[in-house]
C-alpha cells in the first residue's frame, strides 16, 4: 500500500456486547502500537462517556450522535457506503459523511447488509450454538444461522479469532470459510487501564491477600458450577482456596442459572470461600488479575478465551479448561483440566494454590511486557495483510 488505508471500525450503538468491545479495543491497540503506518484507524461509534472505546481511542474517533438508535445509525453508515436499502435522504447525508472522513475498508461487528461502494470485513464471534444447542432456544439457533449466512454472503472477507472458530465455520458453510481469515488478538490492556494499585483495589472489595480470579460472565457455558464443586472438594480436603468471581450475573438464555449457582454455594457451605463482585470497572478487572495468584477459566466453550491471553500479558499463571481455543494460545504458564470433571479441576487448582503468591509479580510482568511489542506487531501485520487482500478484491 503506497498511502495509508483508512479502515473504519463500526460499532453499532446499543447493540455491541461487552466482549466484542474489548476485542475491538485490543485490535486497535495492536494497530496503534505497530511501527508500520499503512493503516489509519477510524472508530465509528456514539460519543457516550461510558464507552471504553471512546475513552481509549479518542484519536481515531468519528463522532456519532448518541440519540440515534442502532437502526438509524446503521442507515447512516450503510447509505454512506452504498447499502442498497438506504433511503434517498440517508444517501445524501451518507455522502456528506463519507466525504468528511474517507473510509476504504469497513470492519463491522458484524455487517449483515450488502454494500456497493466499499469493501468490508465482518467479524464472526463463534459457533457456540452448534456445540451446545441446548443453551439456546430453537428460534435463536435459527436466527444465528440466518445471520451468519447473511454476513458471510455479503462480506468481502470474514475475520475470526481462532483456528477453532474457522473449523466451525468450515463445518457450517465451506464456501463462506474460504473468505475467512484468523486474527489472533493480543489481549494487552491499554496503559490507561493499568494505573490502579492492585493491592488497594483488592482491599477496596474486602478481599483476602491470596485468591484466584475467575473473570467470566455468568453464562451457563462458562461452567461456574464446576469451579464451585472443585472449591468444595478442596475445602473438605484441607486446601482452603478462595475464589473471586466478576462479570454480569445474568444469563438471558437461562434466567435460573445464576440463582442455581448461588444456591449451590449455599448448600455446599462455602460462602466463606468465594466472593461475587458482579460487574466491575475494567481497570479493576486488570488490577485483580495482577493481584491474584492466577486466573481460572473453567468454560465449556470459547471462541478464543480472552482472559487467558490477558493473564499472559501480565505473566500470570492460568488454569484453563482443556478446550481447543485455550490450547491454541500455547501459553507456557497455562495448565489444563477436564471441564466436566470437578475432581480433575480440584487437583490442578490445588497445585496452583499451593505454589501461588499474591501479586503483583513485577519480574513476571516485566518479562511479559518485553514480549508484548512483538506479539502486537505480529497481530497488526496479520490484520494488515488481510486489509491488502481485501483491497484487491471486488466490491459487493
Amino acid at each position: 500500500m503506497n498511502e495509508p488505508v483508512r479502515v473504519g471500525f463500526y460499532v453499532p450503538h446499543g447493540t455491541i456486547q461487552f466482549s466484542t468491545e474489548v476485542w475491538l479495543s485490543y485490535l486497535l491497540c495492536c494497530l496503534k502500537s505497530s511501527p508500520a503506518r499503512d493503516i489509519e484507524r477510524v472508530l465509528v461509534c456514539d460519543n457516550s462517556p461510558r464507552s471504553e472505546l471512546r475513552q481509549l481511542h479518542d484519536d481515531v474517533f468519528m463522532d456519532v450522535e448518541p440519540r440515534w438508535t442502532a437502526g438509524r445509525l446503521m442507515q447512516e453508515i450503510c447509505s454512506a457506503l452504498g447499502a442498497k436499502n438506504a433511503s434517498r435522504r440517508w444517501r445524501k447525508r451518507g455522502r456528506e459523511l463519507r466525504l468528511s472522513r474517507r473510509i476504504d475498508v469497513l470492519l463491522g461487528m458484524p455487517l449483515r447488509d450488502p454494500y456497493t461502494r466499499i469493501r468490508t470485513l465482518s467479524w464472526l464471534s463463534d459457533f457456540q450454538h452448534m456445540h451446545f444447542p441446548s443453551f439456546f432456544s430453537a428460534a435463536e439457533c435459527r436466527d444465528r444461522n440466518e445471520a451468519f449466512r447473511e454476513v458471510a454472503r455479503h462480506a468481502t472477507r470474514l475475520v475470526v479469532m481462532s483456528q477453532s472458530v474457522l473449523a466451525d465455520l468450515e463445518a457450517f458453510d465451506g464456501a463462506a470459510a474460504k473468505k475467512a481469515r484468523v486474527v489472533p488478538i493480543v489481549a494487552a490492556p491499554a496503559p490507561e487501564l493499568c494505573r490502579e494499585d492492585p493491592r488497594k483495589t483488592a482491599e477496596q472489595y474486602g478481599l483476602p491477600a491470596k485468591f484466584v480470579y475467575i473473570p467470566n460472565q455468568f453464562w451457563q457455558h462458562k461452567n461456574h458450577l464446576a469451579a464451585i464443586e472443585a472449591i468444595k472438594l478442596l475445602r473438605d480436603g484441607g486446601c482452603p482456596v478462595f475464589a473471586v468471581f466478576s462479570g454480569k450475573m445474568e444469563d438471558y438464555r437461562n434466567p435460573a442459572h445464576v440463582p442455581a449457582v448461588l444456591a449451590r454455594v449455599e448448600s455446599l457451605g462455602i460462602k466463606d470461600r468465594v466472593r461475587f463482585l458482579s460487574v466491575i470497572p475494567r481497570e479493576h478487572v486488570i488490577a485483580l488479575t495482577r493481584r491474584s495468584i492466577g486466573i481460572v477459566n473453567p468454560s465449556l466453550f470459547e471462541g478464543y478465551g480472552l482472559s487467558v491471553d490477558e493473564a499472559r500479558s501480565f505473566g500470570k499463571p492460568v488454569l484453563a479448561s482443556d478446550i481447543r481455543p485455550h490450547r491454541e494460545q500455547s501459553y507456557r504458564r497455562a495448565d489444563y483440566f477436564d471441564p466436566r470433571n470437578s475432581h480433575d479441576m480440584a487437583e490442578k487448582l490445588a497445585k496452583l494454590w499451593q505454589a501461588g503468591e499474591p501479586g503483583p509479580d513485577l519480574d513476571a510482568e516485566a518479562s511479559a511486557a518485553a514480549e508484548l511489542p512483538l506479539r502486537q506487531q505480529q497481530c497488526a501485520a496479520i490484520f494488515g495483510q488481510i486489509v491488502r487482500e481485501v483491497l484487491e478484491s471486488d466490491i459487493g
